[in-house]
């Protein structure tokens, strides 16, 4: 249950469409509300990829195969008929669309064509969610002291590479470096 709450929610929730059955891309709401299969194709890019670096002339769907997705009944429904698992999916979609309208509080949903219009490759100008620290730490001091030790052992390992490159092969490396390849020098005859 969960897992499908998690599946119909998430463009509700993020503000995306009004109704899971509104997304623009594959989704199961409107299958599990129909009580069908969805179908679809996969392409297969690599062996398109392939023809392609060949020189092949690629026609409209060579390299697609038929797709069928079926849905199991959640084993904790599956012994419900199939009539009263649609409602069950109609009123758990109906609950997350109320849920969704309650947090946005009147802000109206990105939409359709708003969705298709974004570039796969944007990124947000701003995001609620903060980067993940560098290091964890049980309090803050300990967070500096790790900060403090990480740029001191960053110091002295650019100092020993500067060095090495200027010659001093004796040079130590701070402990638990991996110092650079020492640059060969062929014997001369």
């Amino acid at each position: 249950m969960a897992r499908l709450t998690h599946i119909l929610r998430h463009g509700v929730k993020e503000g995306l469409v009004d109704r899971p059955q509104h997304w623009p891309g594959v989704h199961c709401a409107q299958a599990l509300l129909a009580g069908t299969d969805l179908e679809g194709k996969w392409f297969d890019r690599t062996a398109e990829y392939e023809a392609r670096r060949r020189g092949e002339t690629i026609a409209a769907g060579r390299f697609a195969t038929p797709e069928r997705v079926v849905f199991s009944p959640l084993p904790c429904w599956s012994a419900l008929d199939a009539a009263v698992y649609r409602e069950r999916v109609r009123t758990l979609i109906d609950s997350l669309v109320a849920e969704g309208r309650r947090a946005r509080n009147g802000r109206p949903v990105l939409g359709k064509k708003a969705i298709l219009d974004q570039h796969p490759h944007d990124k947000p100008l701003h995001s609620d969610r903060s980067p993940a620290p560098a290091v964890h730490a049980a309090s803050k001091e300990i967070w500096i002291l790790l900060r403090v030790a990480y740029w001191e052992f960053v110091a002295a390992f650019r100092e020993a590479a500067h060095r090495l490159r200027c010659g001093d092969q004796l040079v130590r490396f701070p402990p638990g470096a991996f110092p650079p390849a020492m640059p060969c020098a062929l014997p001369t005859y």
